[in-house]
């Protein structure tokens, strides 16, 4: 998002309905990675004086998000030791809570969050694709593992990024990926059992995530805001 359509983003979003006379706090959020990497480099020494020493890398690095509030001054920030999808959304959704009664814009990486942390566009090209071959290493390095371990690791990356970006208009993009990786667990199926194919008639959809425990929460949601509750008298 451009510093110039950053008024008429948030005149978008935050319509009267929206809003209805609650406080509104605009906050833009950022991460960052701070840490070290020591690789070992030659140095000369005269014989026989000189070390033997494996060359090698050393990375050691902590992870910290954090959302400023620019008209109050006010700070969330979070430190973590990976940095993905899943912990973005932990970490949002830690903002949401420390300012319940308040209506969030969020600035995320360049895009305007409306509501609590949700976002309310649909996932980018890149994104996807990021995804898809994230899930398609894991495939990849366990082909001749039981489909049972495999579908315990997808799952959290599944859930994690569907949890990001259910919310908007992402139900065709959501569906893509359901698709392909169900596709993906058919062929591994038939590929344990030297068949070829993906056994479309050997094994229903509700099988697959009934049985197999595959993830299976696509549904998108869409912000509903709060009402006000007047104060008991």
């Amino acid at each position: 998002m451009e510093k110039k359509t950053l008024p008429q983003e948030l005149e978008a979003v935050l319509t009267e309905q929206a809003v209805r006379e609650r406080p509104i706090r605009l906050m833009f959020q950022d991460e960052a990675r701070f840490g070290r990497m020591a690789r070992i480099q030659r140095c000369w020494a005269p014989a026989p004086l000189g070390p033997v020493v494996f060359n090698g890398y050393e990375r050691e690095f902590t992870y910290v998000y954090g959302s400023v509030s620019p008209l109050y001054g006010e700070l969330d920030w979070s430190l973590s030791d990976k940095m993905n999808t899943v912990q973005m959304a932990a970490f949002l959704s830690q903002v949401s809570q420390a300012h319940p009664q308040e209506i969030l814009v969020m600035v995320v990486d360049g895009a305007s969050l409306k509501g609590r942390w949700r976002p309310q566009y649909t996932p980018k090209l890149k994104k996807r694709t990021a995804l898809l071959e994230k899930l398609r290493e894991i495939f990849r390095r366990n082909e001749s593992q039981p489909v049972g371990r495999v579908i315990e690791r997808i799952n959290p990356i599944l859930q994690g990024w569907v949890n990001y970006f259910r919310v908007g208009h992402s139900g065709r993009c959501l569906a893509m990926i359901r698709d392909w990786v169900e596709k993906k667990i058919r062929r591994h199926l038939m590929r344990a059992r030297k068949c070829k194919g993906f056994g479309w008639k050997r094994w229903s959809r509700e099988w697959l995530h009934n049985v197999l425990g595959l993830f299976n929460g696509y549904r998108t949601r869409y912000y509903e805001p709060q009402r006000k509750v007047a104060p008991a008298r």
